[in-house]
């Protein structure tokens, strides 16, 4: 009989400690929150994205300019760097239609500097009337008409009007050098160029819910 009950005891102290054990692993096995996809994110540009100077597999950077909040948390704070590729760049010729700027967002680095993977592409900009984004996230410039080329002038001016659109008197500064010949200009008559200015504002949409576990530091998107 003692033997019996020693046993029962022993069944009984095995599976409440089984059930202890599993209890704890379900606990950690429950997924950090994530921001839904569909969330919008509000980013400040930092450094201008043209057709005619940046390059496919080119990085840049942007601010975050309004912080993201869930269930009265904030998630993703003012000022967090987000972080991407851009992924096209396309000048068509002036009978084929408009010029294009593929920008895809892959991490979000807090201020603490922990970084998040996030997939998230441009839906809407802060000057629609210049810059437009179709259902693919692409966004387009305006298409300019043969006479628009005064904004762009001939040779050294030529460089100095595109550093205009693109960054204002600095820009300029920088286009006189950079458009000192008539390269740039011929190719500019040929094609349509779109700019995206440093200080745009990016509205963001997630494509897939932002886990927010922390990215491994070895980690890069889109590699």
């Amino acid at each position: 009989m003692i033997m019996k009950t020693k046993l029962a005891l022993a069944i009984v102290a095995s599976a409440l400690s089984m059930a202890t054990l599993l209890h704890a692993q379900s606990a950690t096995d429950v997924p950090a929150p994530a921001l839904p996809d569909g969330t919008s994110v509000k980013m400040r540009l930092d450094a201008a994205v043209t057709t005619f100077g940046s390059k496919v597999g080119g990085d840049f950077t942007g601010k975050v300019d309004e912080a993201v909040v869930m269930d009265g948390k904030q998630i993703i704070p003012l000022g967090a760097i987000i972080e991407g590729k851009i992924t096209n760049l396309a000048e068509p010729r002036r009978i084929s239609g408009s010029p294009s700027i593929g920008l895809r967002a892959d991490y979000v680095v807090l201020p603490d500097g922990t970084r998040y993977v996030i997939s998230a592409v441009v839906v809407d900009t802060n000057t629609p009337k210049t810059l437009t984004v179709d259902d693919e996230g692409f966004i387009h410039g305006k298409v300019r008409a043969q006479g628009d080329l005064t904004e762009v002038g001939v040779g050294a001016v030529g460089g100095a009007a595109v550093g205009a659109i693109v960054g204002g008197p600095v820009g300029a500064a920088a286009g006189l050098a950079v458009g000192g010949g008539s390269t740039l200009t011929h190719r500019l008559m040929k094609h349509h160029f779109a700019a995206v200015p440093a200080g745009t504002i990016l509205w963001l949409e997630l494509r897939r819910p932002m886990s927010m576990i922390p990215a491994p530091a070895s980690v890069t998107v889109g590699q």
